[in-house]
């Protein structure tokens, strides 16, 4: 690890993966998207796997993507 301007910055995938700053993210796992890719079994057992040995060692979050309501503006503009 080196120090720049007081932020650490990890050289190594063993320093970045410390559960006293890390965390798995799971990101949008829902049957709609898991269901459209090719390898949905070993995926889903891969992660599961992961899932299992990180809990207790390490916080997991799960999250999940929401589309915006179709009226509500960004920066101006609408979709219709």
């Amino acid at each position: 690890m080196k120090k720049g301007n007081e932020i650490a910055v990890y050289g190594s995938l063993k320093e970045i993966i410390k559960p006293d700053h890390s965390c798995l993210i799971v990101w949008d796992v829902q049957n709609g998207l898991v269901d459209r890719i090719f390898n949905k079994e070993e995926f889903m057992t891969n992660l599961k796997t992961l899932i299992e040995k990180l809990r207790g060692r390490m916080p997991v979050v799960y999250t999940l993507i929401t589309p915006m309501h179709r009226d509500l503006p960004l920066h101006g503009a609408t979709f219709r």
